[in-house]
């Protein structure tokens, strides 16, 4: 009677940890609002190279990978929770230097190498704050989740989803009140902004149940074995394909914004109007691919989004031949790029993401994520590295300019890669519908139904 009542207890106590998990996401998503989406804006204010720009948005996420394997061992000796926070808060203090190093260059006159050297490093402590504590997070997470993780990400990834939209949508407007000569001050309000987001993110984690954690001996493994045996394992091929879509992808994902930016002369509040539309169709459509997945599974999931994911860039490639009729007609065209793109990798990314819980034990979860967040980050190196290097080529490349090469290359290796290796990944839900036309159309009978009843008010009356 004690063992069960402890365990009543236990579960209210999970329950509530990841009602405010929720809001912690939420406050997350105001540093990425307000921070992270406009630092690659930022940089280009202060004249950053494309180089520079795909080592910004590289460097900090590869060597902040390399701190989770550090991160790995210390959730044996020391409170997850309290490694969460730390990590947390360190990363809210950051964005302040962040301030700094562009008060330096505006005001100070700050050389425009080291500025984006400082810029560089800065970011990457940022981001490394972030990722040290991310294994103790994920293991967590682990130990808090029920068995419908894709459910409860779907729900939580649209709470943020609403968060990170109106975040954009003010950051946008406060920046457009500033011209382009003092656009640092818009920048400064930006980043303080997340710097409290986070800083409540980490108050919250205050709120949150720690579970003991239980390591059964014989869990770890090292990052070669992990490497070595990747050909043989589903997961260590999932981690194969994640990385090489992640090269495909980085080749050009970094230089959307300054395309806009530098190319098209788009203004504050215009790019923030295209960026929305994919946090938009992200934040409608995460709900119905989480149901989607739940019944027919996360493998079928990454298929049908995979195959689309090779289009956006392609569409992109083709917007010259729009802007030559008119720049509004541009702007509502990328918009529409931009909302299919937000409405694939809103599937993509939450099958993805949820695979691993499937995947693994919740003992190596921590393990076999970090393990694979290292590969990825060096796919999203290599990609943008390159992509920074064939855009910072002067002149047309076969005949079209830099920018458009690297789209097309993207969108090239995108379809080869996901093509070739999505076919041997296996499902790892246990309790999956079988994708056919028939059982796909029952799906969305089903829900279009059930919408329709829930928005009249009526209940299903069950015999």
């Amino acid at each position: 009677m004690g063992e069960e009542k402890i365990n009543f207890e236990e579960e209210k106590l999970k329950k509530k940890s990841l009602k405010y998990s929720i809001y912690e996401g939420s406050s997350f998503s105001l540093m990425d609002g307000f921070g992270s989406r406009y630092l690659t804006p930022y940089a280009v204010s202060m004249n950053l190279s494309n180089t520079f720009i795909s080592l910004l948005s590289t460097i900090p996420n590869f060597i902040g990978s390399l701190l989770q394997m550090k991160g790995l061992r210390i959730i044996e000796k020391r409170s997850r929770k309290k490694i969460v926070i730390s990590g947390v808060l360190f990363q809210a203090f950051m964005w302040l230097p962040l301030i700094g190093v562009g008060a330096a260059y505006f005001f100070l006159n700050l050389n425009i190498l080291i500025s984006s050297i400082l810029l560089v490093l800065i970011y990457t402590l940022l981001v490394a704050g972030g990722s040290f504590s991310g294994p103790a997070w994920s293991s967590w997470m682990r130990d808090l989740i029920p068995k419908d993780a894709v459910s409860y990400f779907g729900k939580r990834n649209s709470a943020v989803g609403v968060v990170s939209l109106a975040s954009l949508l003010l950051a946008g407007a406060i920046l457009s009140v500033f011209n382009e000569d003092k656009s640092f001050f818009g920048f400064a309000i930006l980043f303080f902004i997340a710097f409290l987001g986070r800083s409540l993110s980490g108050y919250l984690f205050t709120k949150h149940y720690e579970p003991k954690l239980e390591i059964k001996e014989g869990y770890y493994f090292s990052f070669f074995d992990f490497f070595k045996k990747m050909p043989k394992n589903n997961f260590g091929r999932f981690t194969i394909f994640s990385s090489l879509v992640t090269f495909a992808t980085a080749i050009a994902s970094p230089f959307f914004a300054v395309y806009m930016l530098r190319e098209l002369g788009f203004s504050y509040f215009e790019f923030t109007l295209i960026i929305i539309s994919s946090i938009f169709a992200n934040f409608i459509f995460q709900p119905f691919w989480g149901k989607f997945a739940d019944k027919f599974g996360n493998i079928n999931v990454i298929k049908l989004c995979g195959f689309f994911i090779f289009l956006v860039p392609l569409l992109w490639f083709v917007s010259p031949l729009i802007f030559i009729q008119s720049k509004s007609f541009l702007i509502l065209y990328l918009f529409l790029v931009e909302f299919f793109s937000g409405f694939v990798w809103a599937g993509f990314d939450l099958s993805t993401g949820t695979f691993a819980y499937y995947a693994v034990t919740k003992e190596r979860l921590p393990l076999c994520s970090t393990y694979m967040n290292v590969l990825i980050s060096i796919g999203s190196f290599f990609g943008a590295l390159l992509g920074g290097i064939i855009s910072s080529s002067p002149g047309l490349i076969f005949g079209i300019s830099a920018f458009l090469f690297i789209f097309l290359l993207s969108a090239i290796m995108r379809f080869i890669v996901i093509q070739s290796l999505v076919s041997k990944l296996k499902e790892t839900k246990k309790e999956v519908t079988e994708f056919k036309r028939d059982k796909i159309k029952e799906f969305f009978v089903g829900l279009i139904s059930k919408e329709m009843n829930q928005g009249l008010g009526t209940k299903r009356i069950v015999d």
